[in-house]
């Protein structure tokens, strides 16, 4: 329609507005390339596919270098905002793990869509080798998700106590601060003692953090 006769633009004014709409496409088009590479990546995570992981990761004659902890904007798929991370321990892919965190991977970055952490899905899912992996990586254990469950809340109903030593001494956080955060965010959001089961059939103490920390 611009190039037509009567549109009354000058040749000058079209020759503008098609570079425009150019670019606007190519833009575009490098965004949806640039999506389904992130997908690749996070599907590879999963897979196990260390080689393809670190071609995305590195970088190569093939493939565009992507950012350790890019997160995936494709929230109708099943990686939306994740990191590569979170998918490999997600599905406990244990040397993909310890290469991202190698190369510095951000172990407690969080997930856009459910505020969840690569510990939480590591434990949510039973991987108890990738957890250890993330908590000797200084993971928080006392990140809260947005349905109010901390990898600490998530060893304990599963009794991963092994897994629960091992916070307790990795933890950078005093035992009875960490418990009086999730305590006092979740009496905010009135999610406090509902439906919980303590052990020894009693409401949890400060003092006996991290072991009762739902």
């Amino acid at each position: 329609q611009l190039l037509r006769p009567d549109s009354g633009l000058r040749p000058s004014q079209v020759k503008q507005m098609l570079g425009r709409h150019r670019i606007r496409g190519a833009i575009r088009i490098r965004s949806v390339d640039m999506s389904n590479k992130i997908e690749k990546l996070c599907q590879a995570c999963v897979d196990g596919n260390l080689r393809r992981v670190m071609n995305f990761i590195g970088g190569s004659i093939f493939t565009q270098k992507l950012d350790i902890d890019i997160q995936s904007n494709n929230f109708d798929g099943m990686f939306g905002g994740m990191t590569p991370l979170m998918c490999a321990s997600k599905y406990g892919q244990i040397e993909v793990v310890k290469f991202l965190l190698k190369k510095g991977a951000n172990v407690n970055a969080i997930q856009k869509r459910g505020n969840n952490t690569a510990l939480i899905y590591a434990l949510a899912n039973n991987h108890l080798i990738v957890a250890n992996l993330l908590i000797e990586a200084n993971a928080d254990a006392t990140h809260i998700s947005n349905n109010s469950k901390t990898a600490i809340s998530i060893a304990e109903e599963k009794g991963y106590f092994e897994i629960l030593n091992s916070i307790k001494q990795k933890s950078n956080i005093e035992t009875k601060q960490s418990f009086n955060k999730i305590k006092n965010i979740l009496i905010e959001s009135k999610k406090w003692g509902t439906n919980n089961k303590f052990p020894l059939g009693k409401e949890p103490t400060a003092e006996s953090a991290p072991y009762t920390m739902y």
